[in-house]
């Protein structure tokens, strides 16, 4: 039982021996500050009350819940993410730039930026223990991508949704030497691991694995997964499992993967501090595009715009990612206001004219009646759609 005010640990002791009749209640959320703790009822409560320092507060939540995501902490998924990170096939927001070594001999492998995501994807939902393990698997697929031999990792590679999927194998196609650059990376990431990133895993591993369980509280006490729920009229019954990727301090392009049957889910989040409470914004984003993604499947035009804006870019797979995403944002920014009682931008979208149409209308009706008139409104809408091709062009 605790009060509902900042207090030093000694401080507390000697409030509740002099006022025992006070008036209690059980904390539910609770802010670790300067060896001081803050409290609140909900989440909403707690952000007003520690926004000023946010990035300076360790979350927490106190109470009974149903767990629907399992926090955990890989070694092998930071190894990926941090590589991937550190020879620019992907991206990262506050991360000190002299821990992204890369090794000179393997910067050829930057030519397979397009299918870093099914790499890292993949791996993430097989779950190796080990650098020989995530070897062998690499060497299994490679296998496959270059010679066509199918084994036990392609058959678990066709569960997952967009995994080297028929458009990324035409991307492969067109990749020059593509086998040499698949040993190439093979080499890389055993390289990473062994000059670097085990020997700087002693050093970052206690602070995931106490952020992991601080957000796996914090995300199943919010109940974050119901309130999408609502929103989407959609009741997701996955596994779902998170984790802290170190890489991603404060953003960047966190990944996750999930089965076509959508009954597994593995999503990353964010590692600062404040991620222990800013983790129900990437949760919301990452599980986003599996609710987004299946109304979406029920609307009309969906297909036409895809393939107009691919006809006006010649990009297939930016076209329909940046269309999936406007709506996964949008999602996003709607589940923000709803949780935390205010926009928290969390992306560079956020204020996207797609995204304020889309949340505007989502005011008025439901979220799948807000991508059908966004939909529409495309069609029709020079200054929208210019946006949309801008966004294309420029990923």
């Amino acid at each position: 039982m605790e009060f509902l005010y900042i207090e030093s640990t000694k401080e507390r002791k000697k409030s509740v021996l002099l006022e025992p009749l006070a008036l209690v209640v059980m904390i539910m959320f609770v802010a670790e500050y300067e060896g001081r703790t803050i409290s609140a009822k909900s989440v909403r409560e707690i952000l007003e009350k520690t926004f000023m320092f946010i990035e300076e507060c360790m979350y927490r939540y106190e109470g009974e819940y149903d767990r629907r995501i399992t926090v955990k902490v890989s070694y092998i998924d930071n190894l990926l993410a941090h590589f991937f990170v550190s020879y620019r096939m992907n991206y990262t927001g506050g991360f000190p730039v002299e821990k992204l070594p890369r090794n000179e001999h393997y910067e050829k492998i930057e030519a397979l930026q397009p299918i870093w995501w099914d790499v890292a994807a993949l791996v993430m939902y097989v779950s190796p223990n080990n650098i020989d393990e995530v070897e062998r698997i690499l060497m299994a697929v490679g296998d496959y991508l270059i010679n066509g031999v199918e084994n036990e990792y392609v058959k678990i590679m066709r569960k997952l949704y967009g995994v080297f999927d028929d458009d990324k194998l035409e991307v492969i196609k067109k990749i020059e030497n593509f086998e040499n650059l698949w040993q190439l990376l093979i080499e890389a990431i055993r390289k990473h691991h062994e000059e670097f990133y085990s020997l700087y895993w002693n050093y970052v591993r206690g602070r995931l694995e106490k952020i992991a369980r601080y957000q796996e509280t914090i995300l199943n006490g919010s109940k974050i997964v119901s309130v999408l729920d609502e929103l989407s009229g959609i009741e997701l019954k996955a596994e779902i499992t998170a984790e802290p990727l170190d890489v991603f301090r404060f953003g960047g392009g966190i990944f996750g993967v999930m089965t076509k049957d959508l009954s597994d889910v593995r999503i990353g989040l964010t590692s600062a501090k404040q991620s222990t409470l800013m983790c129900i914004i990437d949760a919301t984003h990452e599980l986003g595009h599996i609710y987004t993604g299946e109304l979406m499947k029920s609307l009309s035009n969906v297909e036409e715009l895809k393939k107009y804006v691919y006809e006006k870019t010649k990009k297939k797979i930016q076209s329909h990612y940046v269309l999936d995403e406007i709506a996964v944002v949008a999602f996003q920014r709607i589940a923000t206001l709803k949780v935390f009682g205010r926009d928290i931008e969390y992306h560079g979208w956020y204020r996207s004219k797609n995204v304020e149409y889309i949340v505007d209308k989502a005011q008025k009706t439901t979220l799948e009646e807000a991508l059908q008139s966004w939909i529409e409104k495309v069609k029709t809408s020079d200054e929208l759609l210019a946006e949309i091709i801008k966004f294309v062009e420029h990923f």
